[in-house]
């Protein structure tokens, strides 16, 4: 598919235009942003026009353009450009499904961006710093229904240079009868001249400030709810990170290090040889002691095969550098029907202490998702004899406030409820965090009972002596209570 293949068409006010535009809004817009309170209304789309005309915009800029074959929209985009920030903003990129992967995206984003372009030289400027748009968030919105697989967009936007802005980005409602959107997440495709890591955060207040301004006609977003938590975030940091997109979603393409399920498939496709060296790992960290499985019981679980066929799933990642096909780490969760549940993380010394935690925790959590059991984040456990704690809180993980008293593992000697280590019980919601989660208690208790009957072996959990302690000390608590973060 080449760029003859298509008319080009700019949209006016015009009777004719305006024709074409509902013809696209019907045909392809609608299918393609099927959540209400993303999509703009057609209505808002036409007045935007009118007002262009007018000469509202000033030195800002609105725009549709439309790919056409045979006078018949099959492609568009929906932009704004912002004078004050020198920043484009695409609003919608859309193209008709059968066009996909033909390269029709990539000619639509690139005549969209010399469009931001022209505008950015109008207003006085050698070219755009910053370009950003909405995208859902592939963490947070697994149970959305989506027109294209949320992780393959992702890496789309990837390869045309984009890349996630890590601040808490929630989307103003576009209008009174609709709801802010909190599943997205803005990416940004830095220009040349500007830094390509990061973007100051007076820039990119004035851009979000702007665009609430300009495209959601929300007068003074300084009142909005939503700009004002975002504002108080950004103003809080000395810079905002832009993170490859690939890094983000854990895909292989950007990973560091390589992956094997070894509990994926039958135990006849299983490379024993790999799973020893990787227990090995294993035991080099957890020798011993109440919070650990024994490497021969480990051993015996995995290859008996006891979590297949069961309602939730289990996984056992060994770990490798890229140059080479020695395991030099192993992550080990469930998937429980509404939670994950972190067991056991080790890396061998070669690979401690290099970075690798957040990419690890990308890769359960996408892997997770990817179970379809309804999760959103996952708990763990910490225990106080080691330094563990602070590298999760640091990943986006809260530590509850309670005394989490840990039941005995099922090949360790028994002990008794007062005799019970005290360890850090920690949870996570997917992707990036900022704030602490909204776990309701009764969400928790649904939770936590199948970490105890799975995990510690507890047939009847809601009766033993560990879930009515924890109950109770959650006792008429709507929400659970999390430990304050210092850093």
């Amino acid at each position: 598919m080449n760029d003859v293949a298509f008319s080009r068409r700019e949209i006016t006010a015009s009777a004719d235009d305006i024709a074409l535009l509902r013809k696209f809004y019907r045909d392809i817009y609608i299918y393609e942003f099927p959540d209400p309170n993303e999509r703009e209304s057609l209505e808002n789309m036409e007045r935007y026009l009118r007002l262009k005309e007018e000469g509202w915009y000033e030195a800002n800029n609105y725009h549709i353009l439309l790919f056409l074959s045979d006078d018949t929209p099959v492609a568009g985009s929906i932009i704004d450009y912002l004078a004050d920030p020198n920043t484009g903003v695409i609003e919608f990129l859309v193209v008709q499904k059968d066009l996909r992967k033909a390269g029709v995206g990539a000619q639509l984003l690139a005549w969209t961006e010399n469009v931001l372009a022209q505008d950015a030289t109008r207003a006085g400027y050698a070219a755009w710093d910053y370009i950003i748009a909405e995208m859902n968030d592939p963490f947070k919105s697994a149970d959305l229904h989506d027109s294209m697989d949320t992780w393959e967009r992702a890496m789309v936007w990837h390869r045309w240079g984009y890349r996630k802005m890590r601040f808490p980005y929630v989307q103003p409602s576009l209008s009174p009868d609709k709801e802010p959107v909190h599943n997205l997440l803005l990416m940004c495709k830095p220009g040349t001249g500007v830094n390509p890591d990061s973007i100051p955060p007076d820039t990119l207040i004035t851009a979000v400030y702007d665009y609430a301004r300009w495209a959601m006609r929300i007068d003074n977003p300084a009142a909005n709810q939503e700009c004002r938590d975002m504002a108080a975030y950004v103003r809080s940091q000395t810079t905002v990170p832009l993170v490859p997109l690939a890094d983000y979603i854990g895909d292989p393409a950007g990973c560091r290090l390589r992956y094997s399920d070894l509990y994926a498939g039958d135990v006849t496709d299983m490379d024993l040889r790999e799973l020893d060296i990787t227990l090995d790992v294993y035991a080099q960290s957890f020798s011993g002691g109440p919070t650990s499985v024994s490497v021969d019981a480990f051993r015996t679980s995995i290859i008996n095969r006891r979590h297949a066929g069961k309602p939730y799933a289990y996984h056992l990642l060994s770990i490798k550098t890229r140059s080479s096909d020695q395991p030099r780490g192993m992550a080990s969760f469930f998937t429980f029907p509404g939670v994950g549940f972190g067991g056991y993380l080790v890396l061998d010394k070669s690979i401690r202490g290099k970075g690798h935690l957040t990419e690890i925790i990308r890769v359960a959590e996408r892997t997770m998702l990817a179970d379809k059991k309804g999760v959103s984040g996952w708990l763990g456990e910490c225990d106080p004899e080691d330094d563990s704690l602070p590298a999760f809180l640091k990943r986006g993980f809260y530590e509850m406030d309670v005394a989490y008293r840990q039941p005995p593992l099922h090949d360790q000697p028994p002990y008794s409820f007062s005799d019970a280590p005290i360890l850090h019980l920690i949870y996570k919601e997917f992707g990036d965090t900022f704030t602490a989660p909204r776990l309701t208690t009764k969400e928790f208790l649904a939770m936590i009972s199948w970490v105890y009957r799975i995990i510690y072996r507890i047939e009847h959990p809601e009766s033993c002596d560990y879930f009515q302690d924890i109950k109770k000390q959650l006792g008429l608590l709507p929400h659970c209570p999390w430990k304050s973060k210092i850093d």
